[in-house]
């Protein structure tokens, strides 16, 4: 997560909406056929996680009020710079002043983790269809409201979780890092984190005892 976000040159760019397409073209499956075709090609999510109850705002008017399955896809490093620019443009717009970098950087850290989730949470059964909001965008916006910041947060470790064990390019620790890794652990490293830091570090061992098959 950015420990500080550099001020952005030029307003946000806004997404274009996409093309109409009204009719086939000459040549292409007609749109009932393509439903067919699609319905029984669907492109699965690269993992799927479980999103609790208490993850949603009670005041959300979509708020499920169970427990639900969310599909996660992962990201490209196109998308990665356009959710740092995105996230920058947001914590300046919101604190403005120089002396404001506490509050821009969890402004940032914040509209980062939606910007992400908006567009690699999809349904459960096929990737192509994002979880919050539609095709035209905004669905960032739809993140921040539906969820807490627990519940965002909460998310988006599910999708680092991801990142990490799917992708090809994540680093692998080597023998000597996990020797001080678990050196680091037993003279408290933990501890000389902040609050926020520990719960995530925290997590993300769990992840890996989870792994390990951990009795």
């Amino acid at each position: 997560m950015p420990s500080a976000f550099a001020k952005p040159d030029a307003p946000e760019a806004t997404r274009p909406a996409p093309p109409a397409s009204p009719t086939a073209p000459v040549g292409q499956p007609s749109s009932a056929f393509r439903r067919v075709v699609d319905a029984q090609q669907k492109i699965l999510p690269t993992r799927v996680v479980l999103l609790p109850a208490a993850a949603w705002n009670r005041d959300y008017p979509g708020a499920p009020g169970v427990a639900v399955e969310v599909g996660l896809r992962l990201y490209s490093e196109a998308e990665a710079v356009q959710a740092r620019a995105a996230a920058a443009q947001r914590a300046w717009r919101l604190h403005p002043q120089a002396e404001d970098e506490q509050e821009r950087v969890l402004a940032g850290n914040g509209a980062l983790m939606a910007w992400l989730l908006a567009r690699c949470a999809t349904k459960p059964g096929d990737r192509r269809i994002p979880f919050f909001g539609g095709p035209q965008g905004g669905a960032e916006d739809v993140v921040s409201i539906a969820l807490t910041p627990a519940g965002v947060e909460h998310l988006y470790e599910e999708l680092d979780r991801t990142i990490a064990a799917e992708r090809p390019t994540s680093p692998e620790a080597s023998d000597q890092d996990i020797e001080r890794l678990v050196a680091a652990l037993r003279a408290g490293a933990l501890g000389r984190l902040s609050v926020l830091d520990a719960r995530r570090a925290r997590r993300a061992l769990a992840a890996a005892i989870d792994w390990l098959r951990l009795p």
